[in-house]
């Protein structure tokens, strides 16, 4: 088959782009290729911005016959993985963005007023969910750190996985945790726990609101309800931990739950914070 040769002057192409048209549709009026087309007009020197214009968003209709296209067993990688060595390759080659070398953390710390901005995008997104949308994302940041293969291990810490019918699956980052776990599973008062479920608000020492995730969340069979912040005593006025506690009784008190301080793996003193559930 014979290809169609193009004769346009590089006036007729650049009035044809002046009228907010593409090369695209260019190919289809005259009868060749998108290739060939962007090729000939390469050629001429004009340069032609590739892709969608910004802001430009599809239809419902189009979202709908893309997912239909490639999702499932229509997507060409569907069933498939890559094999170690790739994905050795493919993180070795993937950029370090980890702690402070994260440019949005670099942008945050280098102007307050963003980090201001951000903290209020993020606080008002919170405020704006119903109670249930609430929950199911607190239990979803819960379940998604106990599934997730990239929980950072705590380096001089026994840490991992414990799995038990009051709790699910949770990550402990600590041995004190992992006895209160066990402990927790087998206290016939406790009806269900939870180890980092949700975030408290707390207040430090410079009036700047921070966040700050809880340690143990438990329901007792008698509906009593408990938080529980594991903590070795010599590190309750240290750094931030005061703020947080203080955050952390503040809640309680708000919410008519109780509230205790696990220093130590004492079965006593595990059966001393319990018990105040149970009077």
């Amino acid at each position: 088959m014979r290809k169609r040769k193009i004769n346009l002057t590089k006036e007729e192409v650049e009035d044809w782009l002046k009228q907010d048209k593409t090369i695209t549709a260019l190919a289809k009026e005259i009868g060749v290729t998108k290739s060939a087309m962007a090729t000939y007009v390469r050629k001429m020197g004009i340069k032609v911005k590739s892709g969608r214009k910004p802001g430009f968003h599809f239809s419902d209709e189009m979202k709908k016959l893309y997912s239909d296209l490639f999702s499932g067993v229509n997507n060409p990688f569907y069933g498939k993985t890559h094999p170690p060595e790739t994905r050795k390759r493919m993180s070795e080659n993937h950029a370090d963005f980890k702690g402070d070398k994260n440019p949005y953390k670099k942008a945050l710390d280098a102007d307050p007023e963003k980090r201001i901005i951000a903290s209020k995008r993020s606080s008002d997104m919170w405020k704006n969910l119903s109670d249930d949308e609430y929950a199911l994302r607190r239990e979803h940041c819960s379940e998604g750190q106990a599934k997730s293969t990239k929980v950072k291990k705590m380096p001089n810490s026994k840490s991992g996985y414990f799995t038990g019918k009051k709790c699910g699956k949770v990550f402990y980052r600590s041995s004190w945790e992992l006895e209160f776990c066990e402990y927790l599973e087998k206290d016939k008062s406790v009806k269900e726990f939870g180890l980092e479920k949700f975030f408290i608000k707390y207040i430090d020492g410079e009036g700047i609101i921070r966040s700050n995730r809880t340690d143990f969340s438990i329901v007792f069979k008698n509906e009593k309800r408990m938080l529980v912040e594991v903590k070795p005593e010599k590190l309750l006025t240290i750094g931030l931990n005061p703020y947080k506690i203080a955050g952390q009784r503040k809640y309680c008190k708000n919410n008519n739950w109780l509230f205790g301080i696990l220093s130590s793996t004492d079965k006593k003193d595990m059966d001393d914070i319990i018990k105040l559930a149970r009077d």
